[in-house]
C-alpha cells in the first residue's frame, strides 16, 4: 500500500477515535432532568467524573415536567464543603467562584463511596453551548447522611429524582469555610399504569316509603350534566 494512502488512513481513523470519546462524554454529562432511566443505570460511572466548570445554571430557567412531580421540599445544608474532591479540586475554591443564590443543583448518587454506600454528591448544573441543555458540573458536596439514607433506596430502584436550588450561604469568607444552604426538591415519576379518572358519581340517602320500613339505602347515582338537567328539563 502507497505509504501515503497509509498515512491518511491513520489520521481518519485517529479523528474518528477521537470524535466518538468527545461524544460520549458529553452526552453522558447532560443533566437528564425529564428523563428516567433504567434499573442497571448507576447515574455515575467508576471513574471520578470531576464535570463541567462555568456559569451556573438558574433553578428558574428549569420548566417543570407533569410526569415528574413534586412530591416534597427541605431546606437541608450542603456538608463537606471544606474538602477536596477526588480529583484534587478545591470545593471552596468552586464555591466562592461560581455559586449564587438561584443556582439550580443536581444530585447524583455515589453507591461505591467506600464510608457511605447511601452517599449522594450535591453537584453543581452549569450552562453548555446549546440552549436548554444543562450540564452536570463540579461536585461542591454531600447530602447529610440521614437524608441520603432516605433517598438512596429509591433513587437506585424507583427513579426518585433530587434537584435543588442555592438559598444562601453561612460564614464571612474571611478564611472561614463558607457553607451552602439549600432547598432539595424531591421528584418522584408517574406510574405508567396509572389509571385514567372516572366519572364523578354522587351520593344520596333515600328512605323507603314503605310502612314499617325504616332502613336507609345509599344509591349510586351518575351526575347529568345534559342541558336538560341543568335547566330543570
Amino acid at each position: 500500500m502507497d505509504p501515503f494512502v497509509s498515512i491518511v488512513i491513520a489520521v481518519i481513523v485517529t479523528v474518528y477515535i477521537i470524535y466518538r470519546v468527545l461524544r460520549t462524554t458529553d452526552d453522558a454529562s447532560v443533566i437528564p432532568f425529564a428523563t428516567t432511566r433504567t434499573s442497571d443505570d448507576s447515574r455515575i460511572s467508576h471513574a471520578y467524573f470531576s464535570g463541567y466548570s462555568g456559569n451556573s445554571y438558574p433553578c428558574a430557567e428549569i420548566t417543570s415536567d407533569p410526569n415528574l412531580p413534586q412530591i416534597r421540599a427541605i431546606h437541608t445544608k450542603v456538608r463537606g464543603v471544606s474538602k477536596r474532591n477526588e480529583d484534587g479540586s478545591d470545593r471552596q475554591q468552586i464555591i466562592r467562584q461560581w455559586c449564587r443564590k438561584g443556582d439550580a443543583l443536581w444530585f447524583v448518587r455515589e453507591p461505591n463511596n467506600p464510608f457511605d454506600r447511601n452517599a449522594i454528591q450535591v453537584r453543581r448544573v452549569v450552562c453548555s453551548d446549546v440552549p436548554d441543555k444543562p450540564r452536570l458540573g463540579e461536585q461542591i458536596g454531600y447530602l447529610s447522611s440521614s437524608l441520603a439514607e432516605e433517598f438512596s433506596q429509591s433513587m437506585d430502584c424507583d427513579n426518585l429524582v433530587l434537584m435543588g436550588e442555592i438559598l444562601n450561604f453561612s460564614g464571612d469568607g474571611s478564611g472561614e469555610s463558607v457553607g451552602v444552604n439549600v432547598e432539595l426538591n424531591v421528584y418522584m415519576p408517574m406510574p405508567t399504569d396509572t389509571p385514567l379518572p372516572q366519572r364523578k358519581t354522587r351520593t344520596s340517602r333515600r328512605t323507603s316509603k314503605k310502612a314499617g320500613d325504616k332502613a336507609a339505602r345509599q344509591v349510586e347515582e351518575p351526575i347529568d350534566v345534559s342541558h336538560s338537567a341543568r335547566n330543570g328539563g
